[in-house]
């Protein structure tokens, strides 16, 4: 599908709003709960994928000399989804083992439990 120049506008204004609210949502994040700097490292990581995209769709970014096609466009947002959930799970795996490691919890791995019970070892 190719995307019209009014699309391409709609969908540059929507990637500007969103810079805009993750922007506010790292600012509330390092006021309220700075110890907690993973997410934010997310939602900075985001936003720059997000500047990158914007660029692109507007043939703004003065070192990348592709113009603008569907086809690379696409490419570029599915990237990013995918750079954004593996931050993310990333993002949660820290701070989980810092919760476990501050209140001290006992963490079994099932999976290794399981295989010990199949596998003498």
């Amino acid at each position: 599908m190719r995307l019209s120049k009014i699309q391409r506008q709609r969908l540059s204004l929507k990637i500007k709003q969103e810079i805009v609210a993750l922007d506010r949502l790292r600012k509330v994040l390092i006021i309220k709960n700075p110890n907690h700097s993973y997410l934010w490292q997310t939602i900075e990581n985001s936003t720059y994928e997000l500047v990158n995209l914007l660029l692109y769709l507007e043939e703004a970014n003065p070192l990348l000399a592709i113009k603008y096609h569907d086809g690379y466009f696409h490419n570029r947002q599915v990237a990013m989804h995918k750079s954004f959930i593996s931050d993310l799970h990333i993002g949660i795996e820290v701070g989980l083992k810092r919760i476990n490691k501050v209140n001290r919890f006992k963490v079994i791995n099932h999976s290794k439990e399981n295989v010990r019970s199949i596998v003498k070892i």
